[in-house]
């Protein structure tokens, strides 16, 4: 069962019988002081420290947590209460627990309150023991997480042996067994041994990074879990310095660092840029007609870095329609179409008119052509 802290009926009622409980304690004792007797006299046997002083025996009283309780393993926050306390000693196994602050309940200060916030080191079963100045001590049992038999490092407990006269409010003092419980997680030591092999290497080569861990809870290499021992192979291109983190039982943690010196510098291997892809057609320039023997033929000069593939010469003859004849290479350049065109005889006075242009294309199958021109031509004498 999961328990919460205390309601304050509860509380009211008990710190009610505690003071009831003082009141009885301080008469007590006052009557025996007139009599000449020891007040709460050590019974034979018992380990209990007698009273010292005028002080009456303390009353003491765990509130939270309660016997029996189940709780998962996170800080625990432990509530006393004591009445004519001369101090209050908490115990979990027979560990100290760190003294919390203590809070006089009424204006005399007989009744306090002590609240202590406890880390439980593993999970198990634990008895609390609280113990006010001389007076007996209140044992209660409880568990963290999963309440196991405990086989490792036995804790022996001592059974409380109740002062006279001086009983818990609301509550018989119990008689407990000593019980054995665990406490190996938090009390064995953590190694931890992280290293590079080698310290130093060149550029391009890898080195071995290790480590070897006992007794922790989790470990972490640069942020990423790994297994209590491993090897990574690294190969930096550059100075690098590696990070354990390593959490302990307790929850603390321990960082340990390693470095790598790298001499050099990778070899970076750099692409040539791509070359841009040739979408232009052939250079087309000095197109003009030769005529021979009353024929046209259509000349141009065609050059392109890939090569020419062809080239053609279009015309239009009096407005006939165009036509085309495919030209070839003469040299240096330069091409002439194949065929002439022929022409009728005139006498004298222009006679026709011819439209012409030129187109070729590159090896790479991008075409150009050059622009139209218009020549009037004469009669032909033959």
């Amino acid at each position: 069962m999961k328990f919460d802290t205390p309601g304050k009926k509860s509380v009211m009622y008990k710190l009610l019988l505690l003071s009831l409980t003082s009141l009885i304690l301080s008469v007590f004792t006052l009557s025996c002081e007139n009599s000449g007797t020891q007040p709460f006299a050590q019974t034979s046997g018992s380990s209990l420290p007698p009273p010292s002083g005028d002080l009456p025996a303390s009353n003491v009283w765990i509130e939270f947590p309660p016997d029996g309780g189940e709780f998962p393993l996170e800080p625990l926050t432990i509530v006393v209460y004591a009445a004519n306390a001369g101090g209050i000693n908490v115990r979990a196994n027979g560990q100290e627990i760190p003294q919390g602050p203590i809070m006089p309940l009424n204006p005399d200060g007989t009744l306090v309150r002590m609240d202590s916030i406890w880390m439980p080191p593993s999970e198990g079963e634990y008895i609390l023991e609280a113990r006010a100045g001389g007076g007996s001590p209140a044992y209660i049992r409880f568990c963290i997480g999963s309440c196991q038999p405990a086989t490792d490092t036995p804790i022996a407990t001592e059974t409380p042996t109740p002062t006279p006269g001086t009983p818990t409010p609301g509550t018989e003092t119990p008689t407990l067994t000593p019980t054995i419980t665990s406490t190996t997680d938090a009390s064995q030591p953590v190694t931890i041994d992280f290293w590079v092999d080698p310290p130093y290497i060149n550029a391009s080569e890898c080195a071995s990074l290790n480590w070897d861990v006992e007794g922790a809870q989790t470990v972490y290499l640069d942020g990423s879990s790994v297994p209590s021992t491993g090897v990574e192979s690294v190969c930096p291109c550059e100075n690098a310095t590696y990070n354990l983190n390593v959490v302990k039982p307790d929850n603390t943690t321990e960082d340990r660092w390693a470095s790598l010196e790298v001499y050099g510098s990778c070899d970076v291997e750099t692409e040539e840029p791509p070359v841009p892809e040739d979408t232009t057609g052939p250079d087309i320039h000095s197109t003009n007609l030769i005529w021979e023997s009353c024929e046209f033929f259509g000349q141009a000069s065609v050059s392109d870095a890939s090569g020419v593939s062809w080239t053609k010469f279009y015309f239009n003859l009096n407005d006939q329609g165009w036509g085309s004849i495919w030209m070839s290479e003469v040299g240096g350049g330069t091409w002439i179409s194949d065929a002439g065109i022929s022409v009728s005889d005139g006498m004298g006075t222009p006679i026709g008119t011819i439209e012409y242009y030129m187109e070729a294309s590159d090896t790479l199958g991008n075409p150009n052509q050059s622009s139209i021109q218009t020549y009037d031509y004469m009669s032909c004498s033959g």
